[in-house]
């Protein structure tokens, strides 16, 4: 049986018809550029946010390893480094704390580590080597810059150091430099392990769960970050450990999972409904425009497939005749479309982190899982657009193929006289009706963009920055320790005396208070935590013993941490029961339960509250006992208080004169101050450079740093929105260029008959430019009802969600667009129109046989 192979055929029919629909293909890839570019994009902020976010909570833990086991003896070390279920193992041995004075304001330890620990440890080598001689000590720039030592190897630094309980001291050399953090917690110094043997003759390694000099502590990663907490109980459960024992039980050993591997393993519904969201609105934009271009495109050349038909092309071939023109198509938008994504994703990235903690973007590698994945839905997208037109193809015959003249030709109803007038708008009416589904398409595309748009910037327009600043702030200026929230010892929790001399002597400030908060001294805590077992209750806080004579039976945690106010302060507080008396406070007799307002200084938890006004209180707080009337329940801003909180969530606070009187030579916490008159800016430079100065150890927070937090978070909203708009904007001027376009080419023939029977050149620009202008007009028209109904619904739910927002109506986005749009629409009718409808009559007649 013969047979032939058409597909050469049908290659070079694709290729012939691709060349002769330039701005077809032009404006189809376009669109395929724009599909695929939102694909990479989405996906590249999606994976780079999720890194980004990953990246930060392990640079936060301090430890790229999945789990720490702490202080356990030499024989359990051994076998767990032994143990094949660990990728890394990371080995640090504690030696002693470092007492130099000009390390007092952070924790610095000498520590033996290996190679893995430094690394997982982000130990970033700057300069030398690891220690290797007895004498030799890897450290980091800011011990450097703190002792006042050059950062330069073999530069000498004499350390004071406590090895369980000992004082020694010794002049080590510096082998090593590694890169120091900004404002860091703590610090260690590395040293050899020649060093670390000879400190430790005559000292055994502690027992497990000891922490002490010589003590071990592994840091191990696994192969895979799957089921950590079931890997966790194998390996323990292999070294003789039981890993449910609880802290003084039996077997028990200190395993934890790093915080930042725990919970990773499944992204959040939240974020899985946005990716599917975001494909779903993505996929729909780029089938609008894909679909409309192929669709106008068939039924220009329906006559073409028409009589491909009559001489025995079968519906596969004309199939493929279309689908490889898509395929070429591809091959040219679909790869830039995927750099030009990654290059906005990549640039919209840190935008959109700013709006939270993990502000800190580092730099974002191309995944060829994120291009494969983009490439493949958008080849996936045009495939689908191309589906309606081949079926539209596919179902029509021969002959009404051949006989098709354009399907806006004919549709028109013959006007009456009297409407003579008003025929070329009823004409551009009909042309516009005449294809609901091509008209739907370009009208809802527009129409996205607008609604989308104005929906943004309506929302954003409701968020209100004096609630905003009222809610973040108590005062104009709250200052601060530079450690304040970083360090749990009191000597780096209280601003300095030099501060506090320098801010008395300022004229231009009113309102200035201090804020004051019970932290035990150092020597007294450490020895009472030791033997607490983590139970702060009159140590850190006050132990609540009776109420009206009775026991105390309400506690819910671990006492109540203790605060005193200056006056001013007070005045900031807002009362919730009882009278704020301040004639009654400076008799000595009274106290206040204070509690903290819920994120937007309005808003409180009233069942915070354990006592009531006039309730007897008696309490104690290291050996200092506490005998008062409760006066008043207050609740008052957060920065105002601790930064992390012990205990209950009803505080205990009394003014500060009787407060010192307790605790004599105490320092705050918080200095709190407004400007007077238009004092602002002085003040907040004097603040400025304080902050500056060496040695200066303070921090501030001000109205004007709350305002600009509000302003950038007000541009994230909306340049995210508005870069969206604009995409769909864009994506709906294609349409309507690409209708007119094909419009103008199509109806050649029909817009030459008319001529011929005494249509003017002028009607004729007249006709196109309505019809453009329809487009707009009626997705103006949709945009007002469809941003009107989501305003009421959609914006006024997310206004109540957010307590700065203050819900008001708006359509001004869309206004301000609409007019664009027509101004746009018109302008491409009279532009496509003296293109296309150029030459004589009998040539337009004849081209378009």
């Amino acid at each position: 049986m013969l047979s032939n192979n058409n597909r050469a055929f049908v290659r070079s029919l694709s290729w012939s018809c691709l060349k002769t629909s330039k701005n077809r293909n032009f404006i189809a890839v376009i669109a395929i550029i724009l599909t695929t570019m939102l694909f990479t994009s989405v996906a590249t902020i999606l994976e780079g946010s999720e890194q980004t976010s990953k990246e930060q909570m392990i640079r936060t833990s301090g430890s790229k390893f999945m789990m720490s086991i702490k202080y356990i003896s030499q024989e359990a070390s051994d076998e767990l480094e032994k143990d094949p279920a660990f990728s890394k193992v990371g080995k640090l041995q504690y030696l002693g704390s470092i007492d130099n004075q000009e390390l007092r304001k952070i924790p610095v330890d000498f520590v033996w580590a290996n190679k893995t620990l430094m690394d997982g440890f982000f130990v970033e080598m700057k300069a030398g080597r690891l220690p290797e001689k007895e004498n030799e000590v890897l450290v980091d720039t800011m011990i450097l810059e703190m002792m006042g030592v050059p950062a330069k190897i073999g530069e000498k630094i004499p350390f004071h150091y406590e090895v369980n309980g000992e004082q020694r001291h010794r002049t080590m050399k510096v082998a090593g430099i590694y890169k120091g953090e900004a404002n860091e917690t703590d610090s260690t110094v590395y040293v050899s392990r020649a060093f670390f043997d000879k400190e430790m003759t005559g000292i055994s390694v502690p027992s497990d769960g000891t922490a002490a000099a010589g003590s071990i502590c592994l840091y191990v990663s696994f192969p895979s970050e799957k089921d950590l907490s079931v890997q966790r109980s194998q390996v323990l459960k292999k070294a003789g450990f039981d890993p449910d024992a609880q802290q003084g039980e039996q077997d028990f050993v200190i395993a934890n999972i790093n915080p930042a591997y725990d919970g990773q393993n499944a992204a959040s519904p939240g974020l899985i409904a946005a990716a599917i969201f975001m494909a779903l609105v993505i996929i729909l934009a780029g089938y609008l425009i894909i679909s409309n271009i192929f669709r106008i495109s068939l039924l220009k050349d329906l006559r073409m497939y028409g009589q491909l038909k009559t001489i025995g092309a079968s519906p596969k071939q004309l199939r493929g005749l279309m689908v490889k023109q898509a395929d070429f198509l591809n091959l040219i938008g679909i790869p830039l479309g995927l750099a030009l994504g990654y290059i906005l994703g990549k640039g919209l990235l840190p935008v959109i982190m700013r709006a939270t903690v993990y502000d800190d973007v580092r730099e974002i590698e191309p995944r060829l899982l994120v291009f494969a994945a983009s490439a493949l839905f958008s080849f996936v997208t045009v495939r689908i657009s191309c589906r309606k037109p081949i079926k539209l193809m596919a179902r029509m015959s021969p002959i009404q193929a051949l006989r098709y003249q354009g399907d806006e030709a004919g549709k028109s109803k013959q006007a009456k006289g009297r409407e003579s007038k008003h025929r070329i708008f009823q004409m551009a009416l009909s042309n516009f009706t005449g294809s609901k589904g091509k008209s739907f398409f370009v009208v809802l595309s527009l129409s996205l963009s607008v609604v989308i748009l104005n929906s943004v910037l309506n929302f954003t327009n409701c968020f209100d920055q004096e609630t905003f600043v009222r809610g973040q702030s108590g005062a104009d200026f709250v200052v601060s320790h530079l450690d304040f929230g970083v360090s749990s010892e009191s000597e780096h929790n209280v601003i300095p005396q030099a501060f506090l001399t320098e801010a008395s002597k300022r004229r231009d400030v009113e309102k200035e208070g201090a804020v004051y908060c019970y932290q035990p001294p150092d020597d007294v805590a450490e020895s009472a935590l030791s033997e607490s077992n983590g139970d702060y209750d009159g140590i850190l806080t006050a132990k609540v013993r009776t109420v009206n004579g009775k026991p105390y039976t309400l506690r819910r945690e671990l006492g109540k941490m203790l605060f005193a106010f200056d006056q001013e302060v007070w005045k900031r507080c807002k009362v919730v029961s009882g009278q704020l008396d301040m004639e009654k406070l400076k008799t000595g007799k009274y106290i206040v339960e204070v509690s903290e307002f819920i994120n937007n200084g309005q808003d409180y938890d009233e069942s915070l509250f354990s006592l009531k006004p006039g309730d007897k209180v008696n309490a104690v707080i290291g050996d200092t006992k506490l005998e008062y009337e409760v006066l008043a329940n207050v609740v008052v801003q957060p920065m105002m208080l601790f930064s992390s909180s012990m205990g209950e969530g009803g505080y205990l606070a009394l003014p500060s004169e009787e407060y010192l009187k307790l605790f004599p030579g105490k320092l705050p916490i918080h200095y709190v101050m407004d400007a007077k008159g238009d004092s602002f800016d002085d003040i907040n430079a004097f603040l400025k450079n304080y902050e500056e100065k060496a040695q200066a150890n303070i921090k501030y927070t001000s109205t004007e740093k709350i305002i600009q937090d509000y302003k950038d978070f007000k541009g994230i909203y909306a340049s995210t929105g508005t870069i969206l708009a604009a995409i769909f904007g864009i994506i709906g001027l294609l349409n309507l260029l690409n209708v007119i376009l094909a419009s103008a080419a199509a109806r050649q023939r029909e817009f030459a008959i008319m001529q011929s029977i005494g249509m003017t050149r002028k009607q004729l620009r007249r006709l196109f430019v309505i019809e453009g202008l329809l487009y707009s007009a009626v997705a103006g028209v949709l945009s007002l009802i469809l941003a009107s109904v989501l305003s009421w619904t959609v914006v006024r739910q997310l206004c109540g969600m957010e307590w700065f927002c203050v819900y008001h109506f708006s359509l001004l986005p869309a206004t301000v667009l609409i007019p664009i749009y027509l101004v746009m629409s018109a302008a491409m009718a009279f532009v496509i129109d003296r293109l296309w409808n150029n030459g004589s009559i009998v040539e337009r007649l004849r081209i378009s046989k």
